[in-house]
């Protein structure tokens, strides 16, 4: 028995872990947004919850991010980014 789908096998594998990524994402920006809420928004203390953002290309430890970065830009704009792409190729997948 044939179907008369087309083949987009290859769009399915990158819906997924994209999902995944996205989902990933927004659970950890959750959990740090509760985190800074409960000790009164201060971003001098670390939650441990998220992972570690540097300044630049540089890993050394100098070139960390603050919290705040990394809370309020970085990880919004990460989802924000993997979020469009998420879209593109499910739009793409149900285009076809």
């Amino acid at each position: 028995m044939t179907s008369n789908y087309p083949v987009s096998d290859g769009m399915v594998f990158a819906i997924i872990p994209l999902s995944v990524v996205v989902l990933f994402l927004v659970i950890v920006e959750i959990r740090e947004l509760i985190f800074y809420k409960r000790n009164n928004w201060d971003s001098d203390s670390d939650s441990n919850v998220g992972f570690k953002m540097y300044d630049g290309d540089s890993t050394s430890e100098e070139d960390l991010t603050s919290n705040r970065t990394r809370v309020f830009y970085g990880t919004p704009f990460m989802i924000l980014g993997f979020s469009i792409l998420l879209a593109s190729f499910a739009a793409i997948h149900l285009s076809m």
